[in-house]
């Protein structure tokens, strides 16, 4: 089960606690009790965390993408040299396109 998921349960099982109590107990359970909001923090903070964590990864693939266009190959011929080329630029299309789908 994924962190997310866990909080997603975690945010039902609170909703649950709500309904199931009586009026006068719902209030320890309701969207403004502490614990509904040390739980709303949880969930942000662990979302900005795997942002960060995504933005990263990018970076490195960004880092490794343009190591790879600027080797240089003295032996090659110059339709050796535009075949790589254009293979790094679909390489980095394909990397684009799924960034979009995220």
């Amino acid at each position: 089960m994924t962190w997310r998921q866990k909080q997603n349960l975690r945010k039902l099982e609170l909703s649950t606690k709500v309904m199931l109590k009586k009026d006068s107990d719902a209030e320890l359970f309701s969207p403004s009790s502490e614990e509904y909001i040390t739980a709303e923090r949880e969930a942000k903070s662990g979302e900005q965390a795997r942002l960060k964590e995504t933005q990263e990864q990018y970076r490195v693939l960004d880092r490794n993408m343009l190591r790879k266009i600027n080797l240089t190959h003295a032996l090659e011929s110059p339709q050796e040299e535009l075949n790589r080329k254009q293979a790094i630029t679909a390489d980095i299309a394909k990397e684009i396109g799924k960034r979009k789908l995220y």
